[in-house]
C-alpha cells in the first residue's frame, strides 16, 4: 500500500519486457527539465494563499496514490504513445518523458493528501483483516493497460508543451 505501483506492474508491455517501476512517492518528483509554473492561489485582495510546504506537496508523488487514481510510470506512458522505448540521449523524448511526469504528478494532486492516506490505511486494514480470516479480498483491477494511449496523455502533453509557449 505504501509507494507508488505503476498500473503495469510485473505485466508484459508488449514487446518492451514487463514494468518493474515503482518508486516511494515522494521520490518521484519532476523531471530535471521541468520548467512548469505553479499557481499561487490569491484571494480576491490579492493576498497569496500560498504556504512554503504547498510547493513540495504539489512537486512529489503521493504514497497509495496508484490506489485513487490510474497511474502508469513515464516509461510505460512514453510506450503507448510512441511505441517504442524512450531514449535517454534524444532531447524530443526526454522532454516528453518531462511532460508525461508533469501530467502524472498533476493528476496525483487532484487528490487531497488526506483523501489518498484515508485511502490506503482502508486498503491495508481491509487486507490485514481479510488475511485473519484466510481470505483474500476482491478490489477491481487497477491494470494492467494495453499499449495504447487510452487516457489521453497525448493531449495532456500537447496541453502541458503549449503552457510554456510565452503569454
Amino acid at each position: 500500500m505504501n509507494g507508488l505501483l505503476c498500473t503495469n506492474y510485473q505485466h508484459s508491455r508488449g514487446n518492451w519486457g514487463h514494468c518493474e517501476n515503482v518508486w516511494c512517492g515522494p521520490c518521484y518528483i519532476p523531471h530535471p527539465l521541468d520548467h512548469f509554473h505553479l499557481c499561487v492561489p490569491h484571494d480576491e485582495s490579492g493576498f497569496e494563499w500560498w504556504h512554503e510546504d504547498y510547493e513540495a506537496c504539489y512537486r512529489v508523488g503521493q504514497n497509495g496514490n496508484h490506489l485513487v487514481t490510474v497511474f502508469q510510470c513515464d516509461t510505460c506512458i512514453f510506450i503507448n504513445l510512441a511505441c517504442w522505448l524512450p531514449l535517454s540521449h534524444s532531447p524530443c523524448n526526454n522532454l516528453t518523458i518531462c511532460c508525461i511526469r508533469q501530467a502524472n504528478l498533476d493528476s496525483m494532486w487532484g487528490r487531497e493528501m488526506s483523501t489518498v492516506r484515508s485511502t490506503a490505511q482502508l486498503v491495508q486494514k481491509t487486507v490485514t483483516l481479510s488475511a485473519g480470516l484466510g481470505i483474500e479480498p476482491e478490489y477491481p483491477a487497477l491494470g494492467p493497460f494495453p499499449v495504447s494511449d487510452q487516457l489521453g496523455y497525448g493531449v495532456a502533453v500537447a496541453l502541458l508543451l503549449k503552457s510554456l509557449e510565452p503569454g
